[in-house]
């Protein structure tokens, strides 16, 4: 079974329209290099991506599934990911 994070970002924004205006203006990439999901900053395009792994959220619930997109979303609100500064490279 492939994993298509679209049909949960469409139930989510039915059930929860404060995420539809960030969600459109976020880059969703499936990557198998990180072992769940995370929101972050793409260098290269400067716009802030949300990655997950299709195999791990392909595992979870509907429930599950639509909690780490909310969960990942927060980030994003709560400016975890614009306020912290990335680590200096030496």
């Amino acid at each position: 079974m492939s994993y298509d994070l679209n049909i949960d970002i469409a139930r989510l924004l039915k059930d929860e329209p404060f995420f539809a205006a960030l969600s459109r203006r976020i880059e969703k990439v499936s990557t198998t290099k990180i072992p769940t999901a995370a929101v972050g900053l793409n260098r290269e395009a400067m716009q802030y991506e949300l990655l997950y792994n299709p195999e791990w959220m392909g595992n979870l619930t509907d429930t599950q599934r639509c909690g780490v997109i909310v969960h990942e979303f927060y980030h994003l609100v709560f400016r975890h990911v614009s306020n912290r500064r990335p680590a200096q490279v030496i």
